[in-house]
This record gives structure tokens, sequence and C-alpha cells, in this order.
């Protein structure tokens, strides 16, 4: 069994050593990775709003940027099944997804089932 150190996620502040996600680079990593298997249209979806997505957010939609290729608006209200529906019934394709939980992914499949679309997951 391999040494394993536990470290709380703490303040910036904190005299202590601090592991933390970049969240800005991992938004940007999954944005350069969508345009390099050929993907135009991208969309990152705001299952929360906790600041770890919003940075992810913020550096995937300068990738996309970078890329001269197209952030597609999120759906209006998240939480409301038959207006997320009707939004993917309408995304462009192929559309790639950033979502920051597997469980909002398993939602847009859902989705575009119920849309009509064809999933590729």
């Amino acid at each position: 069994m391999k040494n394993l150190v536990l470290v709380p996620h703490l303040s910036a502040q904190s005299r202590y050593l601090t592991v933390a996600t970049d969240s800005y680079s991992v938004g940007r990593l999954a944005a350069e990775h969508l345009l390099s298997l050929g993907l135009r249209h991208l969309v990152a979806l705001p299952f929360t709003e906790h600041d770890a997505f919003t940075e992810m957010s913020a550096g995937f939609g300068q990738a996309v940027k970078e890329a001269a290729a197209a952030l597609v608006p999120s759906p209006p209200g998240i939480h409301d099944t038959a207006r997320c529906i009707a939004w993917t019934a309408e995304l462009p394709t192929p559309c790639g997804v950033l979502s920051q939980r597997d469980k909002g992914a398993m939602y847009v499949i859902e989705w575009a089932g119920a849309a009509g679309r064809r999933d590729r997951a």
C-alpha cells in the first residue's frame, strides 16, 4: 500500500501547504481537448455556482474564444427539464459539452434522448 497524505483544502492565507485544483487550467484543457476532436461548437453547463466551476468556465470560454470557435449559451433555467430538452433540440451538431460533474453529463444525454437527438457519450 502506498503512503497517503491527506491535505485539507485551506484558504490561501493559511500558513499550511495547500493542494488545490487549478480550475481555470482544467477548463482550458477541456476546451482544447474538445477542439482537438474537431468540435467547433462548445458549451459549459452551470449545474453549480461553485467558484471552481466559475473559474473552469472562464478558462473554457477563453480557450474557445482563442480558437475562434463558437461558445454556445447554456440553457435557460438549468433545472427546468422541459426548457433544457427544448434547448438540447436546438444545439448545433456536433457540440462539445463541459459539465463539472458526471451527473450533469448524464442529464445532457437524457435531454438529448428526449429531444430525439442521438448521443455519442
